[in-house]
């Protein structure tokens, strides 16, 4: 957990999103911040 200048509370962890068909895209959002998961391809890279 952690608190902002603000006194906001929220978690204290990062996940990095990227893009296997585009790179050199990454972006870094704090799991607080996410509001919808969608599940987009349902096979792993590397499954067939």
């Amino acid at each position: 957990m952690f608190r902002d200048a603000d006194e906001h509370e929220g978690v204290n962890a990062l996940v990095q999103l990227q893009r296997p068909d585009v790179p050199e895209w990454s972006r870094r959002v704090r799991l607080d911040q996410v509001v919808r998961v969608e599940l987009l391809d349902s096979t792993m890279a590397g499954e067939s």
